[in-house]
């Protein structure tokens, strides 16, 4: 959950400019969580589609990026 909540952090501090490719990131850290069995997908989803549209990204383009980042990082999933 600490992942959860910095990855969460960095995304509704991203400036302009940056937000998107913040948020894609943090969704391919936390797909590499959550196909590890460490984070439940809807927790993940549900926290990242929040705070993208705090942070003032449109929602369509917030669960598109969200879906392409989660789906990357869940193919290489973390070892521990």
């Amino acid at each position: 959950m600490a992942a959860l909540r910095e990855e969460t952090g960095k995304v509704a501090t991203a400036q302009p400019g940056t937000r998107n490719d913040t948020l894609n990131r943090a969704a391919f850290n936390l797909g590499q969580l959550t196909a590890s069995g460490l984070l439940p997908p809807l927790a993940v989803v549900t926290a990242l589609s929040h705070v993208a549209g705090r942070a003032g990204l449109p929602e369509g383009e917030a669960g598109r990026t969200i879906r392409s980042g989660m789906t990357a990082g869940m193919r290489k999933p973390r070892d521990w």
